[in-house]
């Protein structure tokens, strides 16, 4: 759906703008982790835990996917 769309592409971001650790506006938390508060903060508190759960999981496939070179799961772009 469009939270693990954004989440993957958020990846691209990462992946393609390597100075991203460096920008004030990823101090707090990088852009992955922005979208991944985002999903909590719209999520009913009872699904919480599963979407954090389901945002960690796609976030770990999207790296295995850049490190194989492979297209991004969800928005099948290669990052």
């Amino acid at each position: 759906g469009p939270w693990g769309e954004c989440l993957a592409w958020a990846k691209v971001f990462e992946v393609q703008s390597p100075g991203w650790a460096s920008d004030p506006a990823y101090q707090a938390s990088g852009p992955c982790g922005q979208v991944i508060e985002a999903v909590v903060a719209a999520s009913p508190e009872h699904m919480m835990g599963q979407a954090i759960q389901s945002c960690e999981r796609l976030e770990l496939a999207c790296d295995q996917a850049v490190q194989a070179g492979a297209p991004l799961p969800v928005i099948g772009q290669r990052a």
